[in-house]
């Protein structure tokens, strides 16, 4: 099931017309991006051979194997379960010269609210936070936690930049909150263009 599952997603994404134009992305990073805009944008950076932070559950498991498939070295946890371990795994990954992916508000959200695990990562090893945000049109699945977005086949998919943002110091909680925040706002705002 999970190989059907994985052929069809390839079929897929093979299918989009993804465009960047902005400007060099930085080779090492935190990527970060929504839960519901997820497909593109990990299809887009895979050629970077990232390291992606996916949720330890079922659903988790079927995306591990996806992005396995698409190259990605996998840690697995979430701010619910096994959390400081994924946590200190991206900051070794960051630290050995490699870029991490994740999405802030997964896996069970609240949709479009940041938590603080890809600023804490970038703000202890000196990584930019690269936020990033799609526009496609496609299929949303509302009855989801995210409104997952499945672009059609064929379809144009504009990976968009939303800034680069160079971390605080990790000693200082207050400036980290004020950068959780302003990235949340930014993405949103972006999102909502």
């Amino acid at each position: 099931m999970y190989r059907m599952f994985q052929v069809i997603m390839r079929l897929l994404v093979l299918s989009w017309r993804i465009r960047y134009r902005g400007p060099e992305l930085p080779k090492h990073a935190v990527f970060v991006f929504w839960h519901d805009e997820m497909l593109p944008l990990w299809w887009f950076l895979r050629i970077r051979k990232p390291v992606a932070l996916i949720s330890a559950s079922n659903d988790g498991e079927i995306l591990a194997g996806l992005l396995r498939s698409w190259r990605y070295r996998i840690i697995r946890g979430s701010s619910t379960k096994g959390g400081k371990h994924a946590l200190n795994e991206m900051i070794r990954a960051l630290n050995e010269g490699n870029s991490v992916v994740l999405t802030p508000d997964g896996s069970r959200g609240p949709r479009h609210e940041m938590k603080p695990g890809a600023v804490v990562a970038a703000s202890r090893t000196g990584c930019p936070l690269v936020l990033m945000t799609i526009k496609a049109k496609g299929y949303r699945l509302q009855k989801s936690w995210d409104k997952f977005l499945v672009p059609w086949p064929f379809s144009a998919v504009d990976v968009r930049l939303v800034d680069i943002v160079q971390p605080p110091n990790d000693s200082d909680r207050n400036a980290i909150s004020s950068c959780i925040a302003d990235c949340q706002m930014k993405m949103n705002q972006r999102c909502a263009s």
